[in-house]
């Protein structure tokens, strides 16, 4: 049916004498182009203060956001320490956003990733943070170190968290991490920077089964960190 009826004049017009609302169930408005324009310009006439107002106030919207976007600009560091303050107080919140924002958009992550900036922006900030987050920098060393020799007796983790494959809470982890950050070397005494490195106190080359790797991996049990000479000179002694 290529004719619709308009509810203000009553009368039978063409479906392009009618402006598009997505609202309604055909997608076009109930009253006819002509109906819309004549309601519009009497109510401008009607309501001049009205529309006064709201103008002015539009306007001074625009310039208290434009005010804000300049301070935001000249002040970095304190709408960072902002956000850092309000985000601890609102972990929740913004877990059930993110949440539902990938639940509407399942495939938005795996697109984003593959994006040439967002893979250098990542390279850029993990390098930097290997440099200032020596525990995080420790539980990417060991997950790496994990894959590797799951990899040589032909298995994998199947894209388990490392904590979850390690039986092991994340604040464990922290706690063991904490006692090396900072501390000299358990072998030579010297002090611990950037160049620890993760030594298994019984060689996880060892490792035989999937079991092995668990049972040598696990922080708790066979790790501790040691300055590199010391690991390198160490080797798979036991």
């Amino acid at each position: 049916m290529k004719t619709k009826i308009c509810s203000k004049c009553n009368t039978f017009k063409n479906k392009t004498e009618f402006y598009k609302n997505k609202n309604n169930s055909d997608g076009l408005c109930c009253w006819c182009k002509e109906c819309c324009k004549r309601y519009g310009k009497q109510y401008r006439i009607n309501n001049v203060e009205y529309l006064k107002q709201q103008k002015k106030k539009y306007y001074k919207q625009i310039e208290v956001q434009q005010s804000q976007k300049c301070w935001k600009n000249n002040n970095p560091d304190k709408v960072k320490q902002y956000y850092k303050i309000w985000s601890d107080k609102n972990k929740e919140k913004i877990k059930q956003k993110n949440k539902r924002f990938h639940n509407n958009n399942p495939t938005y992550s795996i697109e984003y990733r593959q994006l040439p900036e967002s893979k250098e922006l990542r390279r850029k900030r993990n390098s930097n943070r290997r440099l200032t987050d020596p525990i995080w920098r420790l539980h990417k060393n060991l997950s790496s170190l994990l894959r590797y020799h799951l990899k040589r007796i032909g298995s994998s983790k199947d894209n388990i968290p490392l904590f979850k494959f390690l039986d092991i809470t994340a604040k464990e982890f922290d706690d063991w991490a904490l006692q090396y950050i900072d501390k000299p070397c358990l072998l030579c005494g010297t002090s611990l920077d950037v160049t620890f490195e993760v030594d298994h106190i019984e060689p996880i080359s060892r490792a035989k089964t999937d079991e092995d790797v668990k049972r040598l991996s696990n922080p708790i049990d066979n790790l501790r960190m040691i300055c590199k000479p010391c690991n390198r000179a160490k080797g798979s002694k036991y």
